[in-house]
């Protein structure tokens, strides 16, 4: 089956598509409104992405979990000492650091990033056939968001969410 990554019957979902009707509304909105504010503040400068630095403890481990869990693609522009793990526009850049404080000993801090997906549900479907760990179920936020939690094997928790309603007014 087309997308079957694990051979688990569930197709993994993309967290970026060429078809969003309701995401690209919200995403060009949050855009409008972004320049919007730049403008009014006369700030000339602009943030075109981020990629979230993560330290880890076991490369193989981790980049064996964005790629089944959340669908990337894993390579290592430095064996042994980083790997790379890209879905989409998103690059989470793992850093081999086996004496570093493991992420689940961080609390609130342990959330790292956002991650705006096409379909919050088929993620969670998939989450549960490959046996991550589910921090929240998906529910529908009153910020007009879809979300799930899930945690990395090193303790880094992201919430995935998708829009359920047109974005409000700047």
């Amino acid at each position: 089956m087309k997308g079957d990554l694990l051979g688990t019957g569930v197709v993994m979902p993309r967290m970026h598509e060429e078809r969003r009707p309701t995401s690209i509304v919200w995403v060009a909105r949050q855009s409008e409104c972004a320049a919007a504010a730049r403008r009014r503040k006369n700030v000339s400068v602009r943030i075109s992405a981020s990629h979230p630095v993560l330290a880890v403890h076991d490369l193989d481990q981790s980049g064996s979990w964005y790629r089944d869990v959340l669908g990337c693609e894993v390579y290592d522009p430095d064996p042994g000492n980083w790997r790379f793990c890209r879905e989409g526009e998103v690059i989470f850049m793992l850093g081999r650091c086996p004496d570093a404080l493991h992420a689940r000993e961080l609390g609130d801090h342990s959330y790292v990033a956002y991650l705006f997906v096409d379909d919050v549900d088929s993620f969670y479907a998939h989450a549960l056939a490959v046996g991550a760990e589910v921090l929240k179920t998906p529910s529908d936020e009153a910020w007009g968001m879809r979300e799930l939690a899930l945690r990395s094997p090193d303790g880094h928790r992201f919430m995935l969410g998708q829009p359920t309603k047109p974005p409000d007014a700047c």
